[in-house]
């Protein structure tokens, strides 16, 4: 797969949280570089296989829960030479249990503090 045309939902935000995929007999270490309630920019070295959904399982400092969800690969650059960041693109495609309201919530405050507004209160 290569990179194509923006087709972000969702703003991102910039992050690096550790977190693992999992394939049928794969264990993958990866870092989440930026991240949105639709997906994320995964940094890694190689694609994984990704004819079946990715369940990734995401430390998200500083909640200690773990952030599992599964995705699904939309795009690489790791056959491109000259990038800054290898890695790939994923779509989640399910986000488990109140993983969707961490990351919106997380999101939402983080481009509040950097466009110096007051964190919304709901």
């Amino acid at each position: 797969m290569v990179l194509g045309a923006e087709k972000r939902r969702h703003p991102r935000i910039s992050v690096e949280w550790p977190g693992v995929i999992l394939t049928p007999g794969s264990l993958m270490s990866v870092i989440v570089n930026n991240i949105s309630i639709g997906g994320a920019f995964v940094h890694c070295f190689k694609e994984p296989v990704h004819d079946e959904p990715l369940r990734m399982v995401i430390k998200a400092p500083p909640r200690e829960e773990l952030l599992l969800v599964t995705a699904e690969m939309v795009w690489s650059n790791l056959d491109i030479t000259n990038v800054t960041s290898s890695g790939i693109g994923v779509r989640f495609t399910r986000v488990f249990g109140d993983n969707h309201k961490f990351l919106s919530e997380t999101v939402s405050e983080h481009l509040n503090m950097v466009f110096n507004k007051e964190p919304s209160k709901n």
